[in-house]
């Protein structure tokens, strides 16, 4: 693939098309509204806080509030009647039969396209959705209003937690570390002393006692950014993507949630044994992943791991942007083809099977 010129940088990030059926059965649950704010990315170079370790002081006087904000919608009629009090908790047959599938299999994949280049958790507004949906459905007369149809959203984030978890129980599998030791041994190896400062050698495609290469490239990360974010590229038809070069295409929230996933999967696996903590505290969510202010005996710091990361993540070049995303299609392919298999034989093994009396009398 040859890119020449100035569009060259975002050329080759339009070429995972395909409209293809997504996988949305699985309903995660909303999270609850939260005040919107902005987000500062900070710099790369700043003196803030770079692990979590120096964010949270062992100390009674530390309270940490969290940075990030989720904007919840709902799509409600216009000509519509009834009031918010009395609407049910809003899901896809609330919607015309005649636009639902559209609805799943595009609008979706749109919108959550679009929310991969924001930073992780980080939401759209009213307007920008709103947007998105009249281009699906330019001709229809809904309208996106606050509420709850957020569910689809952490729906798509979640899957990134589980996809990551799958993934590291088959790399035990795959490599013969099944004793408790040797699985945290490794556990704590890969996650190194920082993930804040790109110290870990899961985030690298080679590392070498601290000699790396490959940002982001690392092979849990990628499998799990493929398995989970390229179907999603490939459900958006061509003619809804943005003209080549008119905006940066770079899926960076993603790639960035991939990472944290994958961070979250090595921590529940540290002890050796899969530990995942009850309620709250084990979800995938801005509130145990995000960024944090952290104030310490009145001082207001703040923890800005993701933000960093994200950064890290503007700034790599189309040619490393064009690596990572052909990587990760191959493994999503790999994987798509497991699953075919998979099915082919269940198939064949159930058309082999002899009949029963039981099955004759169906005939």
């Amino acid at each position: 693939m040859q890119y020449e010129g100035h569009q060259a940088e975002f050329c080759g990030l339009n070429e995972y098309g395909g409209l293809q059926d997504e996988d949305d059965t699985a309903e995660a649950a909303a999270l609850g509204q939260h005040a919107t704010t902005s987000w500062k990315i900070k710099s790369l170079d700043s003196d803030i806080l770079t692990s979590e370790e120096d964010a949270f002081p062992e100390d009674k006087m530390t309270a940490v509030k969290h940075v990030e904000a989720h904007e919840i919608v709902r799509v409600t009629h216009r000509a519509g009647g009834q009031s918010n009090q009395s609407r049910h908790r809003w899901t896809t047959n609330d919607l015309d039969e005649l636009i639902r599938p559209r609805f799943t299999q595009v609008f979706i994949p749109l919108t959550r396209t679009s929310m991969s280049q924001l930073p992780p958790w980080h939401g759209m507004s009213i307007d920008e959705r709103q947007d998105l949906f009249d281009r699906v459905f330019p001709n229809s007369a809904h309208r996106i209003e606050t509420n709850d149809m957020n569910s689809r959203i952490t729906e798509w984030q979640s899957k990134f937690a589980a996809a990551a978890l799958t993934i590291l129980d088959s790399h035990f599998i795959k490599t013969g570390l099944v004793e408790l030791e040797a699985r945290a041994t490794w556990c704590r190896e890969q996650l190194g002393s920082s993930v804040a400062s790109m110290k870990a050698p899961f985030m690298w495609e080679t590392w070498d006692n601290g000699k790396k290469k490959g940002c982001f490239q690392g092979d849990l990360v990628l499998k799990t950014f493929g398995l989970v974010h390229i179907p999603v590229i490939q459900a958006v038809p061509h003619e809804l993507r943005d003209a080549e070069g008119s905006s940066d295409l770079r899926p960076c929230g993603a790639l960035i949630l991939a990472v944290l996933a994958v961070e979250r999967a090595l921590t529940i696996w540290l002890s050796g044994a899969r530990v995942i903590q009850t309620g709250q505290a084990g979800h995938f969510s801005a509130d145990n992943w995000g960024d944090k202010i952290v104030v310490s005996r009145g001082v207001a710091k703040t923890s800005s791991k993701v933000a960093n990361l994200f950064a890290r993540a503007q700034k790599m070049s189309c040619d490393r942007w064009i690596a990572i995303l052909d990587a990760a299609r191959a493994h999503y392919r790999r994987h798509k083809a497991i699953q075919d298999k998979q099915a082919i034989v269940v198939e064949e093994s159930a058309s082999d099977a002899p009949m029963t009396e039981s099955d004759g009398d169906c005939e």
